[in-house]
């Protein structure tokens, strides 16, 4: 078996997870572009998700996927005096990822023609070695 992706148990927690949310095997594969018998083998552990496909699962649902992560892997597994702490861990993953959506965005806006981010905002752009600031890098 070759697995480069996050695990089986992660991967198949997260194939559980979204079929007692009402979705089948067809509908999570069509979800990330992989077929029903794949995500079979994710199901049953011989098969696991690639980063590729856990960033495409947070695209498709709108949740951040270190949220989607800890809720697949531990909801039911939380004891009910720390069920409190967990809902709050979830919240504060949603909040950053809001937040960093939000920051995402103001860079976007914040950039000029040559793609260096204003001063007045954000302070002077970082850049890297071997750069120039007003390069741009090719996007793929």
């Amino acid at each position: 078996m070759t697995n480069n992706g996050p695990g089986p148990t992660l991967s198949m927690a997260l194939v559980d997870y979204l079929r007692e949310q009402g979705r089948t095997l067809h509908d999570i594969g069509d979800m990330i572009g992989l077929s029903e018998s794949f995500i079979s083998r994710v199901a049953n552990g011989h098969r696991g998700f690639t980063i590729d496909h856990l960033e495409a699962f947070e695209r498709n649902l709108g949740q951040p996927l270190a949220a989607l992560l800890v809720e697949a892997r531990w909801r039911n597994s939380i004891p009910e005096e720390m069920r409190g702490k967990y809902e709050e861990v979830l919240t504060l993953l949603r909040d950053l990822a809001g937040l960093r959506t939000q920051l995402d965005a103001d860079e976007v806006s914040d950039s000029d023609e040559v793609g260096e981010t204003r001063t007045a905002t954000h302070g002077p752009a970082p850049v890297r070695p071997g750069r120039s600031p007003g390069a741009r890098r090719a996007v793929g």
